[in-house]
């Protein structure tokens, strides 16, 4: 009987679905999972034991000092968010959560906080890996590792190779050891190679306070921040509360949000098909923001949390606002990171100027602004129509009219939309000098107060 009425609720439902949607559904051209950055255990015993016992050592060398109070203090540690992202990030969002703390000690049983499986077995920390394009953020610095909570440096690692992609090769991490109050230690791990702070062994930290960059040193197969917590013991401590989780009262997290955020992190057109793969050489974000009339656009989404039976809704705006391109996508399953892209080719009749890609998924809405047919992000102005660089193609510089042209920021990206540098222009020459760059396509983009605009360069 109750298969029988949920049958019959299926029926009832389905129609209405249909109907409710004015767009057609459309299937990917292709996409899929994001790429698995934490399948296994990350230190060995042996790890842990050095780390456990270097630790130990120093809070006793701190002490004797006088750098580090002799007792614990009674308060429990609260912990903030430990990333932060870049103004420069291109992205809406920059992070998924590919693994939890396992806490069922049986081998080959796994467990986390929600009674749930995003975890792997004897996982004794948390894995935040950077989505999409984590080569692309690793090379540009894009997200930071930052303390949770306030605390005292007891431990450091660094100088190790941090572009790993398997768990065969280099061993050793390069990682921030913090001693809070209470005798708690959290572990930042997998940080990038000499980028990790500088302050010395007893120094104190404070919460939000810079400690490295997200990469993808030790044993790993992607960028991502491992972060544990020990306790006083060298107990693992899991943060995050739920049915399953039964020691929350050491340290808790003072906003944790929800098991499953359903985000989009980012909506991007590109030229060609973008390649995620490890390493980093490998990996071809083929970022366009320009395109030529009758070129076909590539639309890229890029999730976090996308659930089963959920639907995103794509639109395609013209200049004028008039929607010249819709569809809709029903996500046939839950993804800790996913992507999916479309190949779409506006009407012939469609104008040139800037057109507007559009994503709506579970009440958020992203855009994107692309050029069709012109080289501007701001070509409406008066300013972008007068705006000329010279001499293009160029063999060393190239510049443009201070007077014509008054930008507060100008960068130079590669043919696939890859940052190489930039610079403020205030009080700098007006040009850029390519002389070092290969010969081929790159970007100028110029940030103003009216938005930003972008040029072809071409290096010959």
């Amino acid at each position: 009987m109750k298969l029988s009425l949920v049958f019959i609720a299926l029926l009832l439902w389905q129609p209405t679905f249909l109907f409710t949607q004015n767009a057609p559904e459309v299937l990917p051209d292709g996409g899929g999972v994001a790429p698995e950055v934490s399948p296994g255990r990350c230190l060995s015993d042996a790890d842990r034991a050095q780390i456990q016992a270097a630790i130990d050592a120093n809070i006793i060398s701190l002490r004797a000092e006088g750098k580090m109070p002799a007792e614990w203090t009674e308060a429990t540690t609260v912990l903030s968010w430990p990333l932060e992202a870049s103004p420069e990030l291109p992205f809406q969002n920059y992070y998924g959560i590919s693994g939890f703390v396992d806490l069922d000690n049986s081998f080959n049983v796994i467990q986390d906080y929600a009674c749930g499986f995003r975890t792997y077995d004897g996982h004794q920390g948390t894995d935040y890996f950077t989505w999409p394009f984590p080569w692309y953020q690793y090379e540009n610095n894009y997200v930071s590792v930052i303390a949770a909570a306030p605390g005292f440096i007891t431990y450091r690692q660094d100088g190790h190779y941090d572009k790993s992609c398997d768990w065969n090769g280099n061993q050793d991490w390069n990682a921030v050891y913090i001693t809070h109050a209470d005798g708690t230690t959290a572990w930042y791990g997998h940080l990038k190679q000499y980028g990790i702070t500088d302050k010395p062994l007893g120094a104190t930290v404070e919460a939000g306070e810079f400690l490295g960059y997200v990469a993808s040193s030790g044993r790993s197969s992607g960028p991502h921040l491992h972060l544990e917590i020990k306790s006083p013991s060298n107990g693992t401590i899991d943060p995050y509360f739920g049915d399953c989780d039964a020691q929350t009262n050491l340290v808790s997290w003072m906003d944790q949000g929800p098991l499953r955020e359903p985000t989009i992190n980012a909506l991007m057109t590109h030229d060609a098909i973008p390649v995620h793969s490890c390493p980093g050489s490998n990996e071809s974000p083929n970022f366009a923001f320009q395109f030529d009339l009758g070129d076909p656009i590539i639309v890229g989404a890029y999730f976090r949390d996308q659930l089963l039976a959920t639907i995103t809704d794509y639109r395609i705006l013209a200049p004028d606002g008039t929607e010249v391109d819709s569809w809709f996508h029903f996500s046939e399953g839950s993804y800790n990171g996913s992507w999916w892209y479309w190949t779409r080719n506006l009407p012939a009749s469609a104008e040139a100027g800037e057109y507007t890609v559009e994503a709506t998924y579970e009440g958020q809405v992203v855009t994107r602004v692309f050029a069709y047919g012109v080289v501007s992000g701001i070509d409406d102005s008066d300013l972008a129509k007068n705006f000329r660089l010279t001499p293009n193609p160029t063999s060393d510089r190239i510049y443009w009219e201070e007077d014509v042209f008054m930008a507060s920021k100008v960068a130079v990206l590669d043919g696939r939309g890859k940052l190489i540098f930039q610079r403020q222009t205030e009080n700098s020459p007006n040009f850029v000098d390519l002389t070092t760059l290969p010969k081929g396509l790159y970007f100028l983009r110029f940030e103003t107060e009216e938005g930003s605009l972008t040029r072809r360069v071409v290096k010959q």
